[in-house]
């Protein structure tokens, strides 16, 4: 209690202190001896609560003992089977329809396709024009497509190309059909593009053919 007294006096002291003097330069002086203040509380608060403990060790009002069960006895309760009369149950599922056997669907005969009728058309040696692609059995198509660099101005158009595919699928020569974007550069990059791409072959009747194609190439 000595010390809590003492603090007292210090705490009265410095206040009639701030009252009198400047309020900034002592506010200064009260902050200074805040935490020593806080800790001698925390201190002598920390006194009282262990003091009480060992003057009430023991606190019983109220409290509530369980008795001691030395033979728990386990009663078994049998619960009748409930049956539910009015219970209506769910619709059977419509039986399956049985298929009805009919008689086989009859094919048409395969019509044999002479090679005279389309021996002018795939004579040896012919390169296939865009327009003749057509009528093949496939549309031959790009297998490998590289894409042209891009340039500094962005252009904005389309470039159209028509390109000779030889028997590898390589371009073997170009044609430029236009050009709407108005860059020389750009048209270097495409067709740079287009010459490293590659085509599928035209094969028929184990024959390679080389075509012409049109290729596109967008900018937006």
């Amino acid at each position: 209690m000595f010390v809590f007294e003492s603090d007292l006096h210090l705490f009265r002291d410095q206040l009639n202190h701030i009252m009198k003097n400047s309020p900034i330069k002592d506010i200064d002086i009260y902050k200074a001896g805040y935490t020593k203040r806080l800790e001698v509380s925390l201190i002598v608060s920390l006194l009282i609560l262990i003091i009480l403990f060992y003057l009430f060790p023991v606190f019983l009002s109220g409290a509530f003992i369980l008795p001691d069960i030395s033979n728990p006895q386990i009663t078994v309760i049998e619960i009748p089977q409930t049956v539910q009369k009015y219970a209506k149950r769910p619709p059977q599922p419509s039986r399956p329809a049985i298929p009805i056997p009919s008689d086989d669907i009859a094919l048409l005969d395969d019509i044999p396709i002479e090679f005279e009728q389309v021996q002018d058309f795939i004579m040896p040696g012919k390169i296939f024009n865009p327009d003749e692609l057509e009528g093949l059995p496939y549309m031959p198509r790009q297998v490998l497509e590289v894409l042209p660099e891009k340039t500094e101005n962005n252009p904005k158009g389309e470039i159209l190309l028509s390109l000779h595919i030889d028997k590898n699928g390589k371009v073997k020569t170009h044609k430029v059909i236009s050009n709407t974007t108005g860059s020389d550069i750009c048209l270097q990059h495409v067709i740079k593009a287009a010459y490293s791409s590659r085509w599928q072959p035209v094969i028929i009747d184990s024959s390679i053919y080389e075509y012409w194609i049109y290729k596109t190439y967008k900018f937006e």
